[in-house]
């Protein structure tokens, strides 16, 4: 983990999440990774999340539709930034494994920024609350 403080009001903050992976297959195997993202809040407010990094490379897909949205839908990141909440975000479909963890990302270190000072820490939403998928 690596926390920054780059002045009176700012956190760059990066994150990690352990991800159940559906690996599709024939048996519907599952497989973990970690996906990771820095976090970055100014003011009191998150301002982005980027530098995505994943332990399965070969995910980057998934997470980065999740993250940057696709077919017309916004991403997960757009979403939390302008509402500044994880209430009532909307999964990228094709990725809503990749949606829910990014979510959590920001979750998590919304919730260390708020031990530094001068962020309001959110409650987590009810599992059913976040992400809704989006046809």
């Amino acid at each position: 983990m690596h926390n920054k403080k780059t002045d009176t009001e700012s956190y760059i903050i990066s994150v990690s999440v352990l991800l159940l992976f559906i690996f599709k297959s024939d048996n519907e195997d599952f497989e973990k990774y970690s996906l990771s993202a820095v976090v970055k809040f100014s003011k009191g407010k998150c301002v982005e999340i980027a530098d995505f990094l994943s332990t399965a490379e070969a995910n980057k897909t998934y997470y980065m539709r999740a993250a940057n949205g696709a077919s017309g839908a916004k991403g997960v990141v757009g979403q939390i930034i302008s509402r500044q909440s994880s209430d009532g975000i909307s999964a990228v479909s094709g990725a809503t494994c990749s949606s829910k963890t990014i979510v959590n990302l920001y979750l998590k270190a919304l919730n260390k920024a708020a031990k530094k000072g001068g962020i309001k820490p959110q409650k987590t939403p009810a599992p059913s609350k976040i992400p809704v998928e989006v046809p």
